[in-house]
């Protein structure tokens, strides 16, 4: 049997999305790791938001930078962040 072209293209896409996801699940956990580090530090807020996407970028592959963008790293840094912030708050208030 042959193969067509859109199957070719979906087993393409479907690695890729595998691949993404991949990469994102494991960027969430070391985002968590570096913002636990990142607390440790006596610096500004600013300066630990610069050393979490610093170390997360450097870490990419470089395929993985042309969609993970350093802006991009650091909107999902606060997102976890925010997560993080709100469980803590959550949980002190019901404590």
């Amino acid at each position: 049997m042959w193969i067509t072209i859109l199957e070719i293209l979906a087993i393409i896409t479907f690695i890729f999305l595998v691949g993404f996801l991949d990469i994102k699940s494991k960027m969430l956990i070391d985002i968590e790791k570096l913002i636990a580090e990142a607390e440790k530090i006596n610096a500004s807020g600013a300066k630990k938001m610069e050393y979490v996407v610093g170390n997360i970028y450097a870490a990419l592959v470089p395929l993985a930078k042309a969609y993970f963008t350093k802006e991009r790293i650091q909107s999902i840094a606060q997102a976890v962040f925010d997560r993080i912030r709100a469980y803590a708050e959550n949980y002190i208030a019901n404590k």
